[in-house]
């Protein structure tokens, strides 16, 4: 007769295989998709609470509406 921990671990294997693949998916696919998203720099003017985005990455940008200074958001 086989051994009951050999079927034990199998089994194991057999169910924790596909878990341990969707977690690395999801992880693989999250950094691929939030990888553009955070290299924006996001702004909020303080006169007409306009929200703006940089592509670049800059400590200051005008506002496109008002033109006014502001600082990039804090997250």
């Amino acid at each position: 007769m086989a051994n009951p921990k050999f079927f034990f671990a199998f089994y194991l294997a057999l169910l924790l295989a596909p878990l341990v693949c969707a977690w690395a998916a999801s992880a693989w696919r999250d950094r691929r998709l939030r990888a553009p998203l955070m290299a924006r720099t996001v702004f909020r003017c303080i006169e007409c609470l306009q929200f703006y985005e940089a592509d670049e990455p800059v400590e200051k940008m005008p506002c496109p509406i008002c033109g006014r200074q502001n600082e990039k958001l804090r997250m």
